[in-house]
């Protein structure tokens, strides 16, 4: 949600208010964006889900063919924001 939230529109207000975040479609586009980003991370957390690929099992060594996997999967294309393979290894190695 982060790499894509300035490429997605109006779309993040609908996200924003689904959380109750206070002037989801009044307030300030970025910062509504951003708080819509932190909603879905806080419920992520909440949640117990994982919040980096390490607690996954994914290792340093399997970044590279994951992130070409991910360039090459059907759905990529119909990403708001067009990413290039480094893009994709650049972000898994954030989330390391």
């Amino acid at each position: 949600m982060e790499y894509n939230k300035d490429y997605t529109g109006e779309k993040y207000r609908d996200i924003a208010d689904a959380f109750g975040v206070e002037d989801a479609y009044t307030g300030d586009l970025e910062e509504v964006r951003e708080a819509a980003v932190q909603a879905v991370h806080k419920l992520t957390v909440d949640l117990k889900n994982p919040t980096t690929i390490s607690e996954v099992g994914a290792t340093e060594a399997d970044l590279e063919p994951l992130a070409h996997d991910a360039f090459h999967d059907v759905c990529t294309p119909g990403n708001p924001r067009q990413a290039t393979e480094e893009d994709i290894l650049a972000i898994y190695k954030s989330l390391m």
